[in-house]
């Protein structure tokens, strides 16, 4: 028999993970993460993909990180496969400089430094809110 793994949202593999988590850009990761459970306090926080990720209750995964050896990605999606939205457009719209769309359901937002994500703050903010209402209403 095939064992199912049972999401542990904001449970103990995440704080094991966070507890050994030494990457350089620990501290922007916090504030990161502080940044999406503020703005979206609903969402469920849990490791997958060997990072932290943000899971809208009884639907997909959203929202996850991807810890780079020089930069933290904070990517936007609709799950682990691509769902394309019809006519071409973007699920929300946003444009930023630390934001780049490789689809039209998948954004990545990228940080370096602290500075950074101090700066893009309010502007992160409203796009996690708006992502986080597209998503779970499409």
């Amino acid at each position: 028999m095939e064992k199912t793994k049972v999401p542990d949202p904001g449970g103990s593999e995440l704080e094991a993970w966070l507890a050994a988590c030494r990457h350089a850009s620990r501290s922007e990761l916090d504030a990161l993460r502080a940044i999406v459970r503020a703005a979206a306090p609903e969402l469920l926080e849990s490791l997958k993909w060997n990072a932290p990720s943000y899971q809208i209750p009884g639907g997909d995964h959203c929202l996850t990180f991807n810890l780079g050896p020089t930069a933290l990605r904070l990517i936007f999606h609709r799950g682990a496969k691509k769902k394309d939205r019809p006519g071409g457009k973007r699920l929300v719209a946003a444009e930023h400089a630390w934001l780049e769309w490789p689809t039209n359901d998948r954004a990545v937002a990228t940080f370096s430094t602290m500075a950074e994500v101090m700066a893009a703050k309010a502007s992160l903010t409203r796009l996690v809110k708006a992502w986080v209402a597209a998503v779970a209403g499409a």
